[in-house]
């Protein structure tokens, strides 16, 4: 069976979807080496149609992680 692979790209960063058996696993590449630098973590912020937001936030704990950064991406 082949996985399914969706994506996006701009010119802040690309993303990748691979559909497996029963999750799918987000693949995030931050394209400018700047926005790259300190990076720690990240959260996806997720609103689907017609649904409230949810949030996913990576695994890493807070007690090590140095400063959080917003980066703005444009839709």
């Amino acid at each position: 069976m082949k996985m399914s692979v969706a994506g996006a790209k701009n010119h802040v960063i690309s993303v990748a979807a691979h559909r497996g058996d029963a999750k799918t696993l987000l693949a995030f590449d931050i394209l400018q080496t700047q926005g790259r630098k300190g990076l720690a973590g990240f959260t996806v912020k997720v609103t689907p149609e017609g649904k409230g937001t949810t949030t996913f936030g990576s695994n890493i704990p807070k007690s090590t992680r140095q400063t959080h950064r917003n980066l703005k991406i444009p839709p």
